[in-house]
């Protein structure tokens, strides 16, 4: 690595970081510049960008490769599922935790603090029926059973009653039930089920159709989050638009939540990342909230890095307005790192306890090329010239990985959420179904 890049030192990599600017150019530079000397290490990095420009993964994946390190990279793209490799974030944690997780994409639902509390109920006695038979989920599964009573009625059918574990599936479930005025025979009632999950029904469909579902919709996917942290693998996960389009935005926190699930993991088992991680989130205002913050002292406990990136155009008369979920993250961070290109002042209106004491900021006329860095010591020029490592021009495809072994719901093999041309849920006869009339689904059978 030449001089002419920004260096940290081992230590300073080793920190969380919270890193403010207002130049996209400028902070990718000083990104890549941490990425190269992590990837030189061998160390495993995990990059969520929320504002990819065109060439940044290309750039990323070129470094690795110059480095040796392209069997380690992973790409998650939910707009390129010929690119991306497959990842599920559901896959993880108990009914409890998936359905917290699922309750984080409902964010902007319009619904009461009751309706909320009976959605996430019925999402969490659908995940302990799936997961008390030992199989995966995912979100094409979830959206079937919350729009298609034919759906939901065959999971009732194929979960065993006498189990303790399953009593809060069917005492859940039988709030649903219509009981034929003829027959007498029972079934789910797709009035009350749209009633209850309609809305959360859209919200699903956004994950489980098109590129997104392509890459989301597996029960066996390429990355596992955990399994990066321990391999040192180099994730890179593309997130276009995230701070204007709220669907991303809410995917951004569900990634999150599982980083989360899988740093505390590793804790628990003892197991620290080694040369150590480097964690780097973009836009992380946008995201971040108090209920992540156990993440930093888990991440310090595995030997891994958290830094924030807020990158924001901002003056001395509309300076950036910090949320105190974002302040809480710089508070919990032992350095804050300033790339800026003109003055420094206003980057700090507010912050002056985060700053050593008796620091006043100073203005400095930076030229092109070149930023202000600020640390809890020092205040700094350095240079922020692209990264040294020469790549090739040669494209090199990414390496997939072929993983199986995992049992699934399989149940949107079955049903679909629509019959083309009516606006029913209703049983659908998919050539890849068994089942061809709602008769099938009278007794039970394995799922």
């Amino acid at each position: 690595m030449t001089s002419n890049c920004f260096l940290l030192t081992a230590n300073d990599l080793h920190k969380h970081t919270t890193v403010l600017s207002e130049h996209d150019v400028h902070k990718q530079n000083l990104l890549f510049s941490m990425f190269e000397q992590k990837m030189r290490q061998g160390a495993g990095i995990i990059y969520l960008d929320t504002n990819p420009q065109l060439g940044d993964f290309g750039r990323f994946h070129k470094m690795a490769i110059a480095l040796n390190r392209n069997q380690d990279v992973r790409l998650i793209d939910l707009e390129n599922a010929v690119e991306s490799h497959t990842y599920n974030p559901l896959m993880q944690g108990s009914a409890d935790a998936v359905a917290r997780r699922v309750m984080s994409l409902l964010s902007r639902m319009e619904a009461t603090d009751e309706q909320r509390a009976l959605i996430f109920h019925g999402l969490k006695c659908i995940l302990s029926a799936i997961f008390h038979q030992n199989m995966s989920v995912h979100f094409l599964d979830l959206e079937r059973l919350t729009s298609s009573a034919s759906a939901l009625e065959m999971l009732r059918l194929n979960t065993p009653k006498d189990d303790g574990a399953t009593r809060d599936f069917h005492v859940w479930v039988a709030e649903l039930m219509l009981v034929d005025d003829v027959s007498g025979a029972e079934s789910v009632d797709q009035q009350a089920l749209d009633a209850l999950f309609m809305q959360t029904a859209l919200y699903l469909k956004n994950f489980a159709h098109g590129d997104a579902g392509k890459v989301l919709c597996t029960y066996n996917p390429e990355v596992s989050l955990e399994e990066s942290l321990r391999e040192n693998q180099l994730v890179y996960i593309a997130l276009p638009a995230a701070v204007e389009d709220e669907t991303l935005r809410a995917f951004a926190h569900i990634l999150f939540s599982d980083l989360c699930l899988s740093v505390k993991t590793l804790h628990e088992k003892g197991i620290k990342t080694a040369p150590g991680c480097l964690c780097v989130m973009d836009d992380v205002h946008t995201y971040f909230s108090k209920s992540f913050l156990p993440l930093m002292d888990f991440a310090r406990e595995i030997n891994m890095s958290l830094v924030g990136v807020v990158s924001e155009e901002m003056t001395e008369d509309k300076p950036f307005k910090y949320t105190e979920a974002l302040l809480s993250f710089m508070e919990n961070c032992e350095q804050q790192l300033c790339v800026c290109q003109d003055k420094v002042t206003h980057l700090f209106m507010g912050l002056e306890y985060l700053l050593p004491k008796g620091f006043v900021p100073q203005s400095y006329e930076v030229a092109k090329g070149e930023g202000v860095c600020v640390t809890a010591e020092k205040l700094v020029k350095f240079s922020i010239r692209p990264s040294s490592v020469g790549v090739t021009e040669k494209h090199i495809p990414l390496m997939h990985f072929n993983k199986i072994g995992k049992k699934g719901l399989d149940i949107a093999l079955k049903y679909t959420t629509f019959r083309e041309g009516t606006g029913a849920n209703t049983l659908e006869n998919t050539p890849d179904s068994p089942h061809k009339s709602e008769e099938s689904i009278k007794e039970p059978s394995a799922l």
